[in-house]
């Protein structure tokens, strides 16, 4: 989660704006025994397809939260592939990072209500001790099987981009985006991210000066990454 994993040597990017949270939601079905993310341990777990970056942050969350792939029956399956899996009774539960709602767990809920696995705040601090990632919840209204949030981490989904890209090309990026974020909550919700105030929610990788041209005519401190 540091730019290191299947890279030759650092890539240098710097950061436009944020885009939405990849919200983790470990998923079981609503009859499920699993409560907690131990409970995974011995169970057939949908953890993302070969080579995909599913499977990389499931690998890091895993040894993070003290279990590995030998602990738990990792099933190596694609979102639809899941959907699928859980209709048919061959997994137990699913680990993704995503933008919620994933259009996957909204089709399964159309057949099977689901439940989904809150991180305590012990585990979500063993995350968040890092700059990349944040606390997080999944909403309740994200899917019809929730009455309350659930809480978790996320990793921000930015855009970046190279350093030696122009800063007037990079502040003209982000004022268009900015000033056009109504039209862009018509093509997705999630795009009700893309605000100002997410912008303190990137960590680990520097602003663009054109980018921050722009957040400071707005007023936005940004941080010091």
């Amino acid at each position: 989660m540091a730019g290191q994993k299947q890279f030759d040597k650092p890539v240098g990017v710097t950061a436009v704006l944020p885009m939405y949270p990849n919200v983790v939601q470990v998923v079981t079905l609503k009859d499920s025994p699993i409560n907690s993310f131990q409970d995974l341990k011995g169970k057939k777990v949908s953890v993302g397809s070969p080579g995909s970056g599913i499977l990389a942050t499931n690998e890091v969350i895993l040894k993070t939260l003290g279990l590995s792939m030998e602990d738990i029956l990792p099933q190596y399956l694609s979102f639809g592939e899941t959907t699928d899996a859980f209709r048919d009774g061959s997994i137990d539960a699913a680990i993704v990072n995503t933008a919620a709602p994933a259009p996957w767990i909204v089709d399964l809920e159309t057949t099977h209500p689901v439940k989904f696995i809150p991180l305590t705040s012990e585990e979500i601090r063993k995350f968040t001790a890092e700059p990349y990632y944040v606390e997080a919840v999944i909403e309740k209204d994200a899917y019809k099987s929730l009455d309350a949030d659930i809480p978790t981490f996320a990793v921000w989904i930015t855009l970046v981009c190279q350093p030696d890209l122009s800063e007037d090309a990079v502040y003209n990026v982000v004022k268009a985006i900015f000033e056009n974020g109504e039209n862009l909550k018509d093509v997705h919700s999630v795009a009700k991210y893309i605000t100002l105030d997410n912008v303190k929610n990137i960590g680990g990788v520097p602003y663009h000066p054109g980018a921050i041209k722009y957040y400071k005519e707005k007023g936005i401190e940004v941080p010091a990454n």
